[in-house]
């Protein structure tokens, strides 16, 4: 096994009908944010922004007939060569199921009927290649060309505000800064482990929908405490940083910056959570935060100084 192609790529995340709601990009339409449905739309994105293959020469849910006596099943990416030829089958399972001997052998079933040489099996953390070009299945150590990324692609502002990380209300020096941001620190939280992982909540403040992609961090002083931090686009199209808190496994705050009030130097910029109250205050002030000079060393930094200044907070409600 080996890293995802998907791992440093992300899916089109867009408000709709007050839910957020994952773009596809081959058919024009949005879905709902399933499991299985943002891997694949994590490895569309990938094919799509590292021009491995245009999406002229992808289909999904491509019908699959593998006996009379069975119902037809439906590829989730299948990707066609130059002739229009199947060249790559990919199946797509969710972020937390392994990749068995048992999900390949069935992938390899659908393949009798399409004819691709390749085979890809992801979960968006891990994937596995196989070439079955000949009678047998290889199993591969790396992606073959030119499936295989040798340098990625920068990812501009523009980029991270359709993924839902930056709101497109934000001014443009803003979207530049959290841009640059994002390609420094998100992509190294890619790296860590645990990773960036994707989190769903039932609970949500009226101007945020906080599904969305978080880096899990233990707090260095404290084992039992972890922090997600997430960046993401609010209803009204502000920047926001969201910082769940959650300790002895039972989330216990959550801390809401608005980087948009924040660069206006707007006073109540940033919000906090606690069991029955709701705090105001201003984070330039209290965590000497700027939304003009951010770096990434501030956001190494930052679960640890979020927590304990909740701590504060929580010990005086």
């Amino acid at each position: 096994m080996m890293n995802s192609l998907a791992r440093f790529h992300y899916p089109y995340l867009v408000y709709r009908d007050e839910q957020k709601k994952l773009w596809d990009p081959i058919h024009s339409k949005t879905l709902k944010v399933r499991p299985e449905e943002r891997v694949r739309q994590r490895l569309l994105n990938c094919f799509i922004h590292e021009s491995i293959c245009p999406k002229s020469r992808i289909s999904t849910e491509t019908p699959v007939q593998l006996s009379r006596a069975e119902t037809v099943r439906r590829s989730d990416i299948l990707c066609y060569d130059k002739s229009f030829n199947p060249s790559l089958l990919v199946e797509c399972k969710s972020e937390q199921v392994p990749l068995s001997e048992e999900a390949a052998t069935q992938i390899a079933r659908y393949n009798r009927e399409i004819g691709a040489p390749l085979i890809l099996l992801s979960n968006g953390h891990t994937d596995r290649w196989f070439d079955v070009s000949s009678d047998q299945v290889q199993a591969l150590e790396a992606p073959p060309a030119p499936y295989r990324i040798e340098t990625s692609r920068t990812k501009t502002a523009a980029y991270w505000v359709d993924r839902g990380f930056i709101g497109s209300r934000s001014p443009d020096e803003l979207r530049q800064t959290l841009g640059r941001l994002l390609n420094l620190y998100w992509i190294e939280a890619e790296k860590q482990e645990p990773s960036v992982t994707f989190l769903s909540f039932s609970q949500h403040p009226d101007h945020l929908l906080l599904d969305h992609y978080y880096h899990v961090q233990q707090v260095q002083d404290s084992p039992r405490v972890r922090i997600a931090l997430a960046f993401m686009a609010s209803r009204d199209q502000d920047s926001h940083l969201s910082c769940v808190i959650n300790r002895e496994k039972e989330n216990i705050g959550f801390i809401d910056i608005n980087f948009n009030l924040l660069f206006d130097r707007i006073e109540k910029n940033m919000h906090v959570y606690t069991t029955g109250h709701i705090h105001s205050f201003d984070a330039q002030r209290q965590l000497s935060l700027q939304a003009r000079e951010m770096t990434q060393e501030t956001f190494k930094q930052l679960p640890d100084r979020l927590y304990h200044w909740f701590e504060s907070i929580e010990n005086h409600s």
